[in-house]
């Protein structure tokens, strides 16, 4: 995120930590250059007087960028509609250096946000998997889904918003449930691949669940795909829910979860583009994760 002069000699730079890269002015100054970036961290510049050094370069950070928030130089509503991959790298210079978004920012990665869908999906996919290979990484899909952006990226996703798992071995909601298991397999494994079928576990919930009523006369048992009662009658009592004895809900149940879970998953990498490797081993634990009960069962998929 450091611009200097080509003519600059930088000591240490044979050093694995340091990366100098040149590049030629295509503007009259580099104050015009400088606006042309996308975040404030990589519109940065020192002089080429400045006699650059490892323990100088990390004063220079701390003054310049730590502990303040992502910012623009520029127009952020123009930055993200020149390009939208920009919104994923927004997120990823936050998780990488700690950063918070300062709200103009983000807001304009909300509005710009449906332009992901038309963005190249190789590199929607690549800024994908460096976040999902960054650290907390559970927190920055929260903020994603809270942005609406994660929805333009898998949008299968969003209905696990809210959506309350009436289960007593998973009290959670099925997003925050779906986070826990994220960061469950961080921990463990700390892949990419791993937190990212983690991700996917529970994609077919919303979309394959019934509800098991039980009728209050005769105690029969009768399954409807809607959250409003059925409007079936009782093939033993003949009641309806319509009448004085209701059907009573015992909660939601999930038919033929594992196999939902498993072409929904398929859909969304093929969608993305994921090589066939990556593919199978994400499609390998998605498919194992219906036989574990808890969050802390995943290391053991």
């Amino acid at each position: 995120f450091v611009v200097i002069h080509s003519n600059a000699r930088i000591p240490g730079s044979k050093e694995k930590t340091i990366q100098v890269q040149v590049c030629t002015l295509t503007v009259p100054t580099i104050e015009q250059d400088l606006l042309k970036r996308d975040f404030t961290i990589n519109a940065c510049a020192l002089d080429h007087e400045f006699k650059f050094s490892c323990e100088k370069a990390e004063v220079f950070y701390h003054h310049i960028v730590a502990n303040k928030p992502l910012q623009c130089p520029g127009s952020p509503l123009h930055m993200f509609k020149d390009d939208p991959i920009r919104i994923l790298r927004m997120y990823r210079f936050s998780q990488a250096l700690g950063l918070e978004i300062e709200t103009s920012v983000r807001q304009a990665a909300r509005d710009i946000s449906p332009f992901l869908r038309v963005c190249a999906k190789e590199r929607v996919l690549a800024e994908l998997i460096k976040i999902m290979q960054g650290k907390n990484t559970s927190q920055i899909l929260r903020m994603m889904m809270e942005d609406g952006v994660l929805q333009q990226i898998i949008p299968e996703l969003a209905p696990q918003v809210g959506w309350n798992q009436e289960s007593t071995v998973c009290p959670k909601p099925l997003w925050e449930h779906t986070l826990a298991i994220v960061n469950k397999a961080q921990e463990v494994r700390g892949s990419w691949t791993t937190q990212l079928a983690a991700l996917l576990s529970n994609v077919g919930k919303p979309f394959c669940y019934q509800r098991m009523y039980v009728c209050s006369g005769c105690s029969k048992v009768l399954y409807t795909s809607h959250n409003e009662s059925p409007s079936i009658e009782c093939s033993v009592c003949h009641h309806r829910v319509t009448e004085d004895i209701k059907f009573v809900c015992s909660g939601k149940v999930y038919k033929g979860l594992m196999q939902t879970n498993c072409e929904i998953s398929s859909k969304i990498l093929n969608r993305l583009g994921f090589s066939n490797d990556d593919k199978k081993f994400i499609l390998t634990l998605v498919s194992g994760y219906e036989f574990y009960n808890s969050v802390e069962d995943w290391d053991e998929a």
